[in-house]
């Protein structure tokens, strides 16, 4: 029944793509489908432009690709998921986007689509996506869309800053509906932090990781 869904919701989003006469591409998930897993990342919305729409989630997760499909925010996560534990979370962790249209940047989607309609429409969707996989941590991959989970999605709970460094938050935490809930401030952005920085990340994820056991 759910790998059904899955497909439906594919469907739905390839409609709405085509309703809205969009052409920079669109996908929903970035790695295989994994029911009950142990992290569920959800970030901003896909970079480039290349125009492929998905209609299946796929059979690799983007963080681990070949050489010369690398990018810098998947070099930046494996990074920050370092050691034997953290890296295998994160290799069998599941991937989404808060929005799931493509493009260069947001600000290009938002002048001709309106970003907030766009992530109206996506809103249910990820809140499905939620309940048929059950994940045990959530982690957003920025701040934009940590607060945006945080205002949108019922039952939510904002908590408490987790990480500091250079007087910005790096890590912090709050809940949905009882799954708790991590942001990190965006690994890529110009922030000026350091990997000695992330470091301080990696060690909290690895606490927090272990105490779910």
């Amino acid at each position: 029944m759910n790998n059904q869904r899955i497909k439906e919701i594919y469907n739905e989003v390839i409609k709405k793509y085509h309703e809205l006469g969009l052409n920079q591409g669109m996908a929903v998930f970035y790695t295989t489908v994994k029911y009950n897993p142990e992290l569920l990342l959800i970030g901003d919305n896909l970079g480039g432009d290349n125009g492929k729409i998905w209609k299946e989630p796929p059979k690799k997760h983007d963080y681990f690709l070949n050489e010369e499909d690398d990018y810098p925010f998947a070099k930046k996560m494996r990074l920050i998921f370092t050691g034997n534990k953290l890296e295998t979370i994160l290799k069998e962790s599941v991937k989404i986007n808060r929005v799931f249209f493509q493009s260069v940047d947001k600000k290009s989607l938002n002048q001709k689509y309106g970003w907030d309609n766009l992530e109206k429409f996506c809103l249910p969707v990820i809140e499905e996506i939620v309940q048929i996989i059950e994940p045990k941590i959530i982690m957003a991959e920025s701040v934009g869309t940590f607060n945006y989970l945080i205002t949108n999605f019922k039952g939510s709970i904002n908590k408490e800053p987790l990480v500091y460094a250079n007087n910005k938050v790096l890590l912090m935490s709050g809940r949905i509906n009882d799954i708790p809930l991590l942001g990190i401030r965006h690994p890529t952005g110009s922030w000026g932090n350091s990997n000695k920085d992330w470091e301080l990340v990696t060690m909290k994820l690895l606490e927090i990781f272990n105490s779910k056991r």
